[in-house]
């Protein structure tokens, strides 16, 4: 999908979700790649999240 080294990035992150909805074929399927800015962004995100519980 990308040629090696065309992007900046040292790292991404490739998060894909499949669903289905009961008694419909609608069977939707979502696919995110995040840059490493926003992997860090979620990573202080989530332990934020974890360390109030």
């Amino acid at each position: 999908m990308f040629q090696p080294g065309s992007l900046a990035w040292k790292m991404a992150l490739l998060l894909e979700v499949n669903f289905a909805l009961e008694d419909h074929s609608f069977c939707p399927h979502l696919a995110m790649l995040m840059a490493e800015d926003a992997i860090t962004h979620l990573n202080q995100a989530l332990d934020a999240l974890l360390s109030s519980l």
